[in-house]
């Protein structure tokens, strides 16, 4: 399961890399206020 992941992680990342950076980075910020208000 693990590789299929990292695989299709892979092509996402190959074919999409701008939208798919952007996303993530958006999903890191939101991660990480969500995380700064749990724990504070």
């Amino acid at each position: 399961m693990r590789v299929l992941l990292i695989k299709n992680l892979s092509c996402n990342f190959i074919t999409n890399s701008n939208n798919f950076n952007s996303r993530i980075l958006e999903i890191t910020k939101k991660e990480s206020l969500l995380w700064g208000l749990a724990l504070f």
